[in-house]
């Protein structure tokens, strides 16, 4: 039976009292019973509510047995009428403890459970006023809860759902009696969990930040729903202290006024889906053990980071909340000293060998020559912190791939790629663009940019641009000026974002082995990597540096591909020097079955029986030479070869001797 409503509907007198406040300036929200509340409430924390959607909710669209009205607690700033703070006393004890600390108060009313609501006006001058489950006082926990900004209670003629008693009024509520009672002050119940100070740690010992960017502290909260109780809510919690502590550079003193934010809204629930908010003492020991623990990434990875314009090479900080600092103005120049420049900080590897941090480089390389796969093993590697290759170390961090020439088919090698080295495991700290925009217009590359700061949280590493062509809009590679204009776009990259560009880039057609167009690109580079095939149906590439600034060229190496899944997949192949011996042995083996122990033959002909090249055939008999395989006639100007007995015991074993 549903005691609280006529018809399906709340009662008329209920109904009036609740109106009553709404006309005052109030605002209320519908609950189930105690709690939860039945529509998205947070915005009328700020927004005053349509009168229409009152009289809808009263008709309980909802159908619940007990539906009652919230009265919203705290700042508001939607109507003129007194903000009230409540004290909210459930038994005898925690009545005489209130009575004796704090004012009487004209506005009251007894809780359905035989408690008691005291209302207090809220003062202006405090920023903030937290809610409160229990207090302790005197090392004792006192029943004593503290609804303020953020807050709702039951309002009058609200039926309690296991006592089955009404909130009632202990005098009627007057815009006159309101004004009448006083302003509530913290310290009347100084909670020892508010006042303790956190125990002194590394981080806790910090200085407080300069700034404090309260507004984009709050933003990220704010799209942070809250826990539940029963289903991860203390590890959910503690990443949050976690994130806010490290990410935002804060100690836990200043993370603690955004947390209690977080844990008063009406997301944070019990495992009934009742109201459930988070105490200061719980919110305190969260965040000083987060400020005990390491930062998953460099520290301030959630701070806003500069938007910037390209066009005039000038960036502007997003608003914050400056503290006791004075404002200077940067130029976009340094003069340094002699004596300055050993603390200029020495850029470090990002990928071993290859990439140094804030670097600009090339991966180019014919059609095939698997350019784009050695640039996806080095920003997966990079993404989630292995070895490139498995062989060269990674600094881990944030990677942006520009996926111009399509990204169709980039998940299936991303998941080739998860499979085979990440256990399967996705990876979380790849970006993907997968639109084109042009390097030579400043006002896309300024969009692009300002974007990558408000999506990716934390600092961008490395940058991938695939391919040089599909980002140059209309511009002629040949040409140095726009040549000069996209290196320019790409430095501030480097510079904004603090990260690593490496660009994909295709092989000049006219027989010169050089990275197509403008020499400018190659003189701008800090690093170069040519990809290479022998021939067109090798399944391996040949790596090799062709540039390194400020550190000895990376000997070549060999990338082999592998099958896995829909995808290939590249293996380090050993240096290119010995991969080069080891196919000038194959090529001797195949030779074998022409050569003999005891019959002497010129190059040519052993070439042609065999049907390879002359040079190909001397290089493999001079390699055979060098191993004692192979000997050599005396005569100079008709040079004979054949099979030492080594060689052909060698050639035996392997299954290549000479057939009879």
């Amino acid at each position: 039976m549903n005691n609280n409503s006529v018809n399906g509907t709340i009662s008329q007198e209920q109904n009036g009292k609740a109106k009553r406040l709404l006309d005052f300036g109030y605002n209320l929200i519908p609950l189930n019973a105690k709690h939860p509340p039945l529509v998205k409430w947070t915005k009328y924390q700020t927004k005053r509510i349509h009168f229409q959607d009152f009289w809808n909710w009263s008709s309980n669209p909802w159908n619940v047995d007990i539906l009652n009205w919230g009265l919203i607690t705290g700042k508001k700033e939607y109507s003129d009428c007194p903000a009230i703070i409540v004290i909210d006393t459930d038994n005898e004890e925690a009545e005489a403890i209130v009575k004796k600390l704090c004012p009487d108060t004209p506005v009251k009313q007894k809780t359905g459970s035989g408690g008691t609501h005291r209302i207090y006006r809220r003062p202006a001058d405090i920023a903030y006023i937290p809610n409160r489950q229990g207090t302790k006082i005197d090392g004792k926990e006192y029943k004593i809860d503290i609804r303020g900004d953020g807050g709702y209670i039951c309002a009058p003629g609200s039926l309690h759902p296991r006592t089955n008693k009404r909130y009632k009024e202990v005098d009627a509520w007057t815009i006159e009696l309101i004004n009448q009672a006083p302003f509530y002050n913290p310290d009347w119940l100084p909670c020892e969990n508010q006042k303790s100070d956190f125990p002194k740690t590394p981080t806790a010992e910090k200085e407080k930040s300069d700034f404090l960017p309260e507004g984009a502290i709050r933003d990220w909260l704010r799209a942070r729903p809250g826990s539940t109780q029963g289903k991860g809510a203390d590890n959910y919690c503690f990443g949050l202290c976690c994130d806010i502590i490290h990410g935002f550079n804060l100690t836990p003193e200043e993370a603690l006024p955004f947390m209690l934010e977080w844990g008063s809204t009406d997301t944070n629930v019990d495992n009934l889906g009742g109201y459930y908010p988070w105490t200061e003492e719980q919110l305190r020991h969260k965040l000083n053990d987060a400020a005990n623990t390491s930062p998953k990434m460099e520290v301030g990875y959630l701070i806003p980071k500069p938007s910037f314009d390209f066009g005039t090479i000038e960036f502007e900080i997003p608003e914050q909340k400056k503290k006791e600092v004075k404002e200077e103005k940067k130029s976009i120049v340094r003069i340094l000293k002699r004596s300055e420049l050993k603390n200029i900080p020495k850029p470090q590897w990002l990928i071993t060998g290859h990439v140094k941090e804030q670097s600009l480089g090339i991966i180019y390389g014919y059609y095939g020559t698997y350019k784009s796969f050695v640039a996806i093993d080095m920003m997966l590697s990079v993404a989630n912190g292995l070895p490139y290759l498995e062989k060269f170390e990674t600094k881990k961090g944030n990677v942006i791939y520009c996926a111009g020439e399509g990204a169709h088919g980039l998940d299936d090698r991303v998941a080739a790629w998860e499979i085979a080295r990440n256990g399967g495991k996705e990876t979380e700290n790849i970006f993907t663009i997968a639109d084109m925009f042009s390097m030579l217009e400043s006002g896309q590359v300024t969009e692009v940019a300002n974007l990558i700061n408000q999506t990716v949280n934390g600092p961008v590493s490395l940058i991938v641009i695939d391919t040089l062509a599909r980002y140059f809009g209309a511009g002629d590679e040949d040409k140095t000026k726009e040549m000069n204009v996209f290196v320019t776009h790409c430095a501030l990259l480097n510079k904004y974002l603090k990260c690593s560009v490496a660009i994909l880039h295709h092989m000049g057609k006219d027989g010169a082995k050089k990275a197509r167009g403008s020499i400018a690109l190659a003189g701008a580079a800090d690093w170069m990597l040519e990809t290479s095939k022998k021939k067109e149906d090798d399944t391996f590439a040949t790596v090799r540096c062709e540039k390194q600034k400020d550190a000895p060229p990376l000997e070549s190496y060999i990338v082999n591909t592998t099958l896995q899944g829909n995808s290939l997949m590249l293996t380090y192949g050993g240096g290119a020097k010995a991969f080069s011996l080891e196919r000038k042995t194959v090529q001797f083996l195949k030779l074998c079955v022409h050569l003999s122990p005891d019959k002497k033959q010129r190059n040519a002909a052993i070439a042609a029986n065999a049907g390879v090249e002359e040079q190909a055939c001397r290089n493999a008999l001079n390699h055979a030479i060098g191993k004692g395989w192979v000997a050599e006639g005396k005569d100079k100007k008709a040079k004979t070869y054949w099979l030492t007995a080594e060689g052909y015991n060698f050639a035996n074993k392997e299954g290549f001797a000479k057939r009879e």
